[in-house]
């Protein structure tokens, strides 16, 4: 019975000696640390991101369950909001009716400015014709006047003298002879001029209100020689009554009459000149009130072209709210926690899920006060688990803590946890992402530079 004892304590003597030596071949580096090395342990952390709905909705779909990798910008969840979607479509709708009344006010101002134009055209025309109208009929008053004066002194001249009156008629006629050809000249220089406006006209290089003008000069001009020449027939009259001696009285009195009445006529005809002048005024008048029409239907069109880019903008930024509701991670990471479910309805940066970014992992270590001095930032450390047990990850010091507390209580003993601690934050190199926050973590750091790494 003894010898049966016996042999099962040695048994498992060799079994548990076996089962260290194995521990020990996997543990490798972690068996006992070097000189310069100091050893402490804590649990992997991360910088846990909440991936937010910026948009109250409901959770239409949740694309991600926990421990999913996911990308920077990768869709994570889709919301639905039926009265976000109804305020873009009423903004769609009043953008359109904006446009519709940009439509209305342009295609009013095109007519008015049409209108505007037209008028100015007729303006113009009317106003060079009443003016020709005008000079015509100022020249044909100047003649007429200047003929009656001539009779009036051609009756006295031939009640009185009528030798004196036949040399003052040959003067008379040689004076109608010069003016005629002085007038033909004048004709001939507004035929000339008139034909050049004509041919500057045809290439486009002046306007038909030009022609028109030109043609006036060229009629008052003709109308002067017309003028002229029945004056030199009235001198050549005069000259031949003058010398026929006994009835020159008669003639004479014949031609003041004559002459009052053309007066009369050209009188008639300035004053008809006045009034066309008066109706153009009036129409000038009008042409401006179109102006102003054009100018207040301009400012309407601005009024609602503002409008529409108001409610254009209104529409879009009703469009980026409601793109919204495609949530996607702003960072790379593993999902921790899947926060709500789908069908749930949430509020505005209500939480989605939660996601750790497992490139930028950590290991919090808290070291004894008496050892708390040889750390430096930037000391080299290797970082173990056991969940693969002999495989170090490089790590650094990039954090010491400048004041001294317990040691947490998550510590398991009561011996450790009165001590008095400084925190060590250690950067942990974690390329395949195989450290997960909350694993327990041992660190051994080198604080002696000769030390092997």
């Amino acid at each position: 019975m003894m010898k049966g004892w016996l042999a099962a304590i040695a048994g498992i003597i060799i079994l548990a000696a076996g089962t260290a030596a194995a521990w020990s071949v996997v543990q490798g580096a972690r068996a006992q640390p070097p000189d310069g090395a100091l050893e402490a342990s804590g649990r992997i952390e991360g910088e846990e991101v909440l991936i937010n709905s910026k948009i109250g909705g409901r959770v239409q779909q949740l694309l991600v369950r926990e421990g999913d990798r996911v990308r920077r910008g990768q869709l994570v969840a889709v919301l639905g909001s039926d009265e976000l979607e109804a305020r873009v479509r009423q903004g769609g709708a009043q953008v359109e009716g904006a446009r519709a009344q940009v439509s209305r006010a342009a295609s009013e101002v095109e007519v008015l400015e049409r209108q505007v134009a037209q008028a100015q055209v007729g303006v113009t025309l009317a106003a060079a014709r009443v003016l020709a109208q005008q000079q015509q009929a100022q020249a044909a008053m100047n003649a007429a006047v200047a003929r009656l004066a001539q009779a009036r002194k051609a009756s006295t001249m031939a009640q009185t003298q009528i030798p004196a009156v036949v040399e003052e008629a040959r003067a008379a006629l040689r004076g109608a002879e010069a003016d005629l050809a002085r007038a033909r000249a004048l004709q001939e220089g507004t035929r000339r001029d008139l034909s050049r406006l004509q041919a500057l006209h045809a290439d486009g290089a002046i306007a038909a209100a030009d022609v028109d003008a030109g043609r006036t000069r060229f009629e008052v001009t003709a109308a002067q020689v017309e003028a002229a020449s029945e004056q030199v027939g009235r001198a050549r009259a005069a000259l031949a009554r003058a010398q026929a001696g006994t009835l020159e009285v008669q003639v004479r009195e014949e031609e003041v009459r004559v002459a009052d009445a053309q007066v009369e006529a050209a009188r008639s005809q300035v004053e008809a000149a006045r009034a066309a002048w008066l109706e153009v005024t009036g129409r000038r008048e009008q042409q401006r009130a179109a102006e102003r029409q054009v100018q207040a239907a301009r400012a309407s069109l601005g009024t609602v072209q503002a409008q529409l880019q108001a409610a254009i903008a209104a529409r879009d930024e009703l469009q980026t709210v409601l793109g919204e509701a495609r949530v996607s991670a702003p960072t790379s990471g593993v999902v921790t926690s899947k926060i709500v479910n789908t069908g749930e309805v949430v509020q505005a940066g209500t939480p989605l899920v939660a996601v750790v970014d497992l490139q930028a992992v950590w290991l919090k270590v808290f070291v004894p006060e008496v050892d708390i001095g040889r750390l430096r930032l930037g000391m080299l450390a290797r970082v173990y688990v056991d969940a693969f047990p002999g495989r170090p990850y490089p790590a650094r010091v990039v954090e010491i803590s400048q004041r001294a507390e317990f040691t947490p209580k998550d510590v398991q003993t009561r011996e450790e946890r009165v001590k008095q601690v400084f925190a060590v934050k250690l950067a942990v190199d974690n390329p395949e992402g195989v450290l997960k926050p909350g694993m327990p973590a041992d660190a051994r750091i080198f604080w002696k530079g000769d030390v092997p790494r």
